[in-house]
């Protein structure tokens, strides 16, 4: 009984790692058509735009395999992209563009039940447009 029910653990617990995972060789088109389904292709594709910055940091750095929370993640970071984030002239933060923390871990985020209810940003010198993805929060 011992070793069956150790199988079933180990079963369950295999399934609960690989269900919720984008498989590797499929996860650049998902990440595009799952992105693309809140901006444009041809502005994601614009290597001038913080939609662009936004899609290649999730791609390339960020190492988040769910799609649970990707237009939360993906919105959040087009608006540091878009507020100046990663350059001298925005922000003033520590946490942004973690990509080992849930976003709402990241400064300036106040979450419920692992969703965006606020962001403070009154203590950042911000001139920037804010972004349109913002509405997917």
């Amino acid at each position: 009984i011992f070793s069956l029910m150790m199988g079933l653990i180990c079963s369950l617990s295999m399934f609960l790692i690989v269900w919720p995972r984008i498989e590797a060789s499929n996860r650049k088109a998902r990440l595009f058509d799952e992105v693309a389904s809140f901006t444009p292709p041809e502005i994601l594709k614009n290597k001038s735009t913080p939609q662009h910055q936004a899609y290649q940091w999730i791609q390339n750095t960020d190492r988040m395999e769910v799609l649970d929370h990707l237009a939360q993640r993906y919105s959040l970071v087009v608006l540091y992209y878009s507020t100046g984030g990663g350059g001298d002239d925005g922000w003033n933060s520590v946490n942004w563009l973690n990509e080992a923390v849930h976003e709402c871990e990241w400064e300036f985020i106040e979450c419920n039940a692992l969703q965006v209810t606020e962001i403070h940003l009154s203590n950042n010198s911000l001139g920037y447009q804010i972004p349109t993805e913002l509405g997917f929060l």
